[in-house]
């Protein structure tokens, strides 16, 4: 999620509000092949779907109600919702779509080859003859590959997954599988889970969960359904919403990092902190302190959070007081938010990492004349020219040592390195 959630003051734990059972779903397919028989048998904890429907079948179920109903109340801003799949095994011969999981709007019919709809949100798991893709599969989201694939054979065997959704979006954790062809950082091939996430537009998490209704279906091969169905068997199937009961404030961005270009003496950047009530109180929150050092400071204008002022700004301000000097010269702090829930007496804090680095002021270059660069690096070296009215002007690189003769200059300009990476010993004469 793009938001960073600072504190609590209390949650009440994850409630159960759904467990699919024979008696509080609704079939669905899409219709292809279904002169067959589809079931749903057992319970929660021991369901067992038997798809034995012909030619390429994908069948499975919806819950009967959709969540604001299941809820008895309607999703709110501040509330996570939670659904859980966890598939023991799968047997029979499946097909390309495989296997899905999430929310669809409409449960009375779903027709699963058209799953764009701007009401459904669902996670596909693909058989390995359509490349075992992990997929944002149809939903109101750009649809498409996550970046990575689940083998085959450690889907079938038995997997898990876990949509966790708010407000700001979702995270997708998959499980109890083996990991092929990541491209995503922090996800390589051979693990065995793996989580991503995305963000929600305003209103989505509300409008699309709220209306929604827990789905799993899969696509069966076209082999004979009497003696080849396709056989899910499911030991969970459920959606938990957690209703925040007390208030939170939000922080975003958790860390700010400056750069410093002398002449300049000082650096600023902005933290934003919102509030959200809760569900049993609405007390205000009041930032106690704001602290920090080596040269770092922040203040804001008005310190009190609530219902009547959600929004404010922490000015965090750099002032160059520690001495930098060099080229590439940093110093970092942490800045401590200290808040607290008014008559709670309670004093919490949050934590935002602070850095910055310091680049010196080379001299004005002459007001007209043929300028000469020369720097010497074994990596990119990237120059950028700005004049007084600071326009950027063109960009120049190089891979090798290099002398650039710049045009004759009517107006005078400083020149200033890039040298977040690198350090670079740059000399300048002028051409009479």
């Amino acid at each position: 999620m793009a938001a960073v959630v600072t504190g609590l003051v209390g949650v009440a734990g994850a409630a159960t509000i759904y467990d699919a059972a024979p008696d509080n779903t609704t079939l669905v397919d899409n219709e292809a092949g279904g002169s067959g028989a589809m079931t749903l048998t057992g319970g929660p904890g021991n369901l067992v779907i038997t798809n034995a429907n012909g030619n390429f079948n994908m069948g499975g179920f919806a819950s009967t109600d959709n969540i604001n109903t299941l809820n008895v109340s309607n999703l709110a801003a501040t509330d996570t919702v939670t659904l859980s799949l966890t598939v023991d095994s799968i047997t029979g011969t499946w097909r390309a779509n495989g296997v899905q999981f999430g929310i669809v709007g409409d449960v009375a019919f779903l027709d699963i080859r058209e799953l764009s709809d701007t009401n459904n949100f669902v996670i596909g798991i693909e058989a390995g003859n359509n490349g075992s893709d992990v997929l944002l599969a149809g939903s109101w989201l750009a649809n498409g590959s996550l970046g990575f694939d689940a083998q085959e054979a450690s889907v079938l065997d038995g997997f898990s997954m876990e949509i966790v959704a708010g407000v700001a979006g979702y995270s997708l954790t998959i499980s109890d599988v083996i990991i092929a062809n990541s491209s995503v950082p922090g996800i390589s091939n051979g693990d065995t889970s793996a989580t991503v996430s995305g963000t929600f537009a305003d209103g989505d998490f509300v409008n699309y969960f709220g209306s929604g209704h827990l789905y799993y279906a899969a696509q069966r091969f076209n082999t004979s359904a009497a003696t080849d169905p396709l056989i899910s068997t499911i030991s969970e199937a459920g959606v938990a919403v957690e209703v925040q009961e007390d208030p939170v404030i939000t922080v975003a961005p958790d860390s700010l990092s400056f750069e410093l270009f002398a002449p300049d003496t000082t650096a600023n950047g902005i933290i934003g902190i919102s509030y959200s009530a809760g569900a049993n109180s609405s007390s205000d929150i009041e930032i106690v302190s704001l602290v920090a050092s080596n040269g770092f400071s922040a203040s804001m204008v008005n310190p009190t959070l609530g219902l009547a002022n959600q929004d404010e700004d922490i000015t965090v301000t750099f002032t160059n007081s520690v001495g930098l000097e060099g080229i590439g010269d940093s110093a970092n702090s942490v800045l401590a938010i200290n808040w607290t829930e008014v008559g709670s007496g309670v004093t919490n804090t949050f934590e935002a990492a602070l850095d910055v680095s310091y680049y010196p002021e080379i001299p004005a270059l002459p007001s007209h004349g043929l300028v000469l660069f020369e720097a010497a690096t074994d990596n990119t070296a990237l120059f950028r020219m700005i004049s007084a009215e600071e326009q950027l002007l063109p960009i120049f690189s190089s891979q090798e040592p290099l002398r650039i003769c710049c045009c004759r200059m009517t107006d005078r300009i400083s020149l200033r390195a890039d040298l977040r990476e690198l350090m670079i010993s740059i000399r300048c004469w002028e051409l009479r």
